[in-house]
């Protein structure tokens, strides 16, 4: 596949899984060997591992959105800065011991994706986590000012 053509796997992949909630579109565009690749998610590493935790964000925040900010590609690679919206209206995950806010919360991340014969076979995701804490209360905004 061109670059062009692997920036619009990645493109149709975030739309249809994340704000869709498609979750068969992941058998489809992932591969059967896909590796999921998150510090802040390290038992989310398989194709459905993938789907189990996007199905449990979707409940967590049911109006999710991403939208696709910038898409750099090379080779096998796409890189896509993404901005994700959503209303917290359910715990889960790292966010299972914590009451129900229904805080909206707005927050940025990069996710590289690595594309072989058409279908996504890697991605390694980056998603601001501390400003997710932050926005829900959970912890304080540090505010730093210049003189």
């Amino acid at each position: 596949m061109s670059v062009e053509e692997n920036k619009v796997l990645v493109c149709r992949a975030v739309k249809a899984i994340w704000n869709r909630g498609d979750l068969s579109y992941v058998d489809g565009a992932y591969s059967s060997g896909y590796l999921h690749h998150d510090s802040n998610l390290p038992a989310v590493r398989t194709r459905e591992d993938f789907k189990r935790w996007v199905a449990e964000s979707r409940n967590a925040f049911p109006d999710v959105h991403v939208t696709t900010e910038d898409l750099i590609a090379e080779h096998d690679k796409v890189m896509c800065r993404l901005i994700v919206q959503g209303t917290y209206a359910s715990p889960f995950g790292m966010l299972t011991s914590i009451p129900t806010t229904g805080k909206p919360i707005t927050v940025s991340g990069v996710v590289i994706f690595r594309v072989v014969g058409g279908k996504i076979a890697e991605d390694w995701y980056h998603i601001d986590t501390l400003s997710i804490m932050q926005q829900l209360g959970l912890l304080p905004v540090v505010r730093i000012m210049s003189a």
